[in-house]
């Protein structure tokens, strides 16, 4: 799940489609008897702009979706659990621009990974050599297309469900198919 944030911003709607998801979403976990084991918080800004301006940003929005995490699970569902939580930015988010592109089966995919793998993570010069490809076209696309959906802060819930325990389970309707040494056991109602 993530948050979309405006172009230059960092403050986050509390009655966005995704608060309104993520709070109705815990309490359902916990009734369900999940435990919320870790929280991942990655905070990302899309690649126009200046690259000091989009490392703000990445990090604002990383900060801003932490804090409001935060203080939901300290008054909610999972407060008492002991959370582990792992908070990263990235100021110009082309990983996932990669996978959207993937995803979509951009007939541009394979050029632009192309471009990002040479640059071994050097984020100002892939963005360099995209803005040249094709004299801009195809960054003035990516813009248009991608863009917006790279301006996110994105959380990932890892969760865990323990196994339901069976306490005095009426067995009045077990059909015990090996008598002496039972090895299966159908039961035919539910309980």
């Amino acid at each position: 799940m993530g948050v979309r944030f405006q172009v230059n911003k960092t403050d986050i709607n509390t009655n966005s489609d995704f608060f309104r998801t993520y709070r109705q979403l815990l309490p359902f976990l916990q009734r369900e008897g999940y435990q919320l084991l870790q929280l991942f918080l990655r905070g990302a800004a899309s690649p126009e702009g200046s690259y000091e301006n989009n490392r703000r940003l990445g990090q604002g929005r990383t900060e801003a979706l932490q804090s409001l995490i935060k203080a939901d699970l300290s008054g909610g569902p999972f407060a008492q659990q002991e959370i582990k939580m792992d908070v990263q930015s990235v100021t110009e988010d082309y990983a996932y621009l990669i996978t959207l592109m993937q995803q979509r089966n951009d007939a541009d995919y394979a050029r632009v990974k192309q471009v990002f793998d040479a640059c071994n993570g050097d984020e100002q010069t892939c963005k360099q050599q995209l803005i040249r490809l094709d004299n801009g076209r195809l960054w003035n696309r990516l813009k248009q297309q991608y863009f917006p959906e790279l301006r996110t802060a994105r959380i990932v819930l890892w969760l865990s469900r323990p196994k339901p325990v069976f306490e005095n389970v009426s067995v009045s309707n077990v059909e015990i198919e090996n008598t002496e040494k039972p090895d299966s056991i159908v039961i035919e109602t539910p309980v």
